[in-house]
């Protein structure tokens, strides 16, 4: 076996490494302050903008309503007046005749009428906006031109505002009590009226018949001279009864048909005796001619009756009034003395009395007649033993 060297290896040392936390001196820390000072800071700058931003919007507020003010106050140019200054007709446009609404009706039916109008130029909303105006009356038009057109953006604004103001026209259909109490007026005539109530019965839920309807509308006459005129067409068509209302309305008229509510209204006023006297009454009264006089007070509750001279119907007293130099003597004192007990000299006359003869009445006597008795030759007699 050959000889192999080992070559000479050097010793090393071992070495050992371990991790460990490196030290480090504490120090105070301060980030989590700096932190919140500049959120406080930012907050109050926000608090102040925020401030400034909503009195800005106040002031704002404040010179709008005084502009709003002085146009109400002063505003009489184009653009005050008109509800759409910025809108135009199409030239040759022609505006048709709108119905009009006059817060009476169903307003959905005057809004469908008003669209059915704008042949040409309903898909403009702004027009449709300008020229709704033209087609109402009386109290709609007063509550349109109340409004403020800038808060209706477009159409449908509008006629939903106008749809919740006249709504109620839809939900208070009358009814057979209202019917009853529909009365003519004195300046329409009789068919006019008739149009009107039957105008009213359409809108009646549930419908009525022809024989309620014609029921119903001659019990609410109140005047007894159709009432009693009319009573005799129940079961008849309601235009029989219109044109029967139309012939008494002008028997009245000619004189050919008494007015019994007249008559009896005129035989009131002549009973009581104020016609034509009450006007004549109180010019004599004015006059001094005739002098009114009140009923006596009640002595019940007043014990103080009229005096004949004077008007004092009270006695009160006054502590403070000096009597001394008020009252004067009008006679000497003996004399008025000597006056007060001289007794009263009263006349008596004694008329003789009156005699009075009274004769009884002489006795009245009565006899009876004695009446012949009376024979029947005819008569078969009860006993046979007699014949």
């Amino acid at each position: 076996m050959a000889h192999v060297a080992i070559p000479n290896m050097q010793h090393v040392t071992p070495v050992y490494v371990a991790e460990a936390q490196p030290f480090t001196t504490p120090m105070p820390h301060q980030l989590h302050s700096e932190v919140y000072q500049y959120q406080e800071a930012e907050k109050e700058v926000r608090a102040k903008t925020d401030e400034y931003m909503a009195k800005d919007i106040r002031e704002l507020k404040e010179a709008f309503k005084s502009l709003k003010t002085v146009r109400s106050m002063e505003g009489l140019e184009y653009e005050d007046v008109c509800v759409h200054p910025d809108v135009d007709l199409p030239a040759g446009y022609k505006v048709p005749k709108f119905d009009m609404f006059d817060r009476k009706g169903n307003p959905r039916a005057h809004l469908m009428l008003y669209c059915d109008k704008l042949v040409g130029v309903g898909n403009d909303e702004a027009i449709r906006m300008k020229l709704f105006i033209r087609s109402l009356t009386g109290e709609a038009l007063d509550w349109y031109t109340s409004q403020d057109p800038q808060k209706w953006r477009n159409r449908s604004v509008m006629e939903q505002d106008f749809m919740d103001r006249f709504r109620f026209n839809t939900k208070t259909n009358p009814d057979r009590f209202y019917l009853m109490t529909l009365e003519k007026k004195t300046t329409e005539y009789f068919r006019e009226y008739a149009k009107r109530w039957r105008a009213e019965v359409a809108r009646v839920q549930p419908p009525m018949g022809e024989d309620e309807m014609t029921t119903t509308f001659i019990r609410s006459q109140t005047d007894t001279t159709y009432y009693e005129r009319l009573i005799s067409m129940l079961g008849k068509k309601f235009s029989e009864v219109v044109r029967m209302g139309d012939i008494i309305e002008e028997g009245l008229k000619s004189g050919k048909i008494t007015n019994l509510a007249a008559l009896q209204a005129t035989s009131k006023a002549t009973q009581s005796g104020t016609i034509g006297g009450a006007n004549k009454i109180e010019e004599l009264i004015k006059a001094g001619t005739i002098q009114h006089k009140g009923a006596p007070p009640n002595v019940n509750n007043n014990p103080l009756p009229n005096h004949d001279d004077t008007s004092i119907n009270m006695i009160s007293t006054d502590e403070d009034w000096n009597l001394e130099g008020t009252i004067v003597p009008i006679e000497d004192e003996n004399k008025a003395m000597s006056s007060a007990f001289i007794a009263p000299v009263i006349t008596m006359q004694v008329r003789a009395p009156i005699k009075v003869e009274v004769l009884p009445p002489k006795p009245r006597i009565m006899a009876l007649v004695a009446q012949t008795p009376s024979f029947e030759t005819k008569a078969v007699p009860w006993d046979y033993s007699l014949m």
